[in-house]
């Protein structure tokens, strides 16, 4: 019993590893999505406010002189600059992670990653104190397994798996 609950710990470590892996794979997608999200709006901005000169006030673009059309073209595009920047802050804000969840995390991992010469019991005494103190119910349950529990998937799809049926 002792080598499989090592296995778990060990099975756990590396989903624990792979899971964090995903995690920040993610993030940095999501992050280049907001650097071209942020982008195609700068653009976007740029090219209204200009469609908006040329076609809607043609006029009183062509009444500007050379010199304000150029400001006024320099400040719709600093204008743009700064709407990306406002969006990249308010969409990073919004996902950041709650400290909370953080510690939560943490915890897990922590429960998770136990060394050998720890006493599982008092392990998970110890969680099952922690999950009480939130609130959390427990129920028990027997749980009557075989030797196929532990028996290695080795087929190519998991309807192919010969299961052994449990006591």
């Amino acid at each position: 019993m002792v080598k499989a609950i090592e296995q778990i710990r060990r099975d756990l470590n590396t989903l624990t590893e792979k899971v964090c892996t995903v995690r920040q794979s993610l993030r940095d997608v999501y992050a280049d999505y907001l650097a071209v999200l942020g982008t195609s709006l700068e653009r976007q901005l740029v090219l209204a406010g200009f469609q908006l000169c040329t076609h809607v006030y043609p006029d009183n673009l062509l009444a500007l002189s050379y010199d304000q059309r150029h400001k006024m073209q320099q400040d719709l595009r600093q204008i743009a600059q700064q709407t990306n920047l406002e969006l990249g802050r308010i969409l990073t804000e919004a996902e950041a992670p709650d400290e909370d969840d953080e510690e939560e995390e943490i915890l897990l991992s922590e429960t998770i990653i136990a060394t050998d010469d720890e006493n599982v019991e008092q392990e998970l005494l110890e969680v099952f104190e922690s999950l009480e103190q939130k609130g959390i119910q427990r129920a028990e349950v027997t749980l009557h397994v075989g030797v196929g529990t532990f028996r290695p998937v080795e087929a190519e799809t998991i309807t192919e798996h010969k299961m052994h049926g449990e006591w």
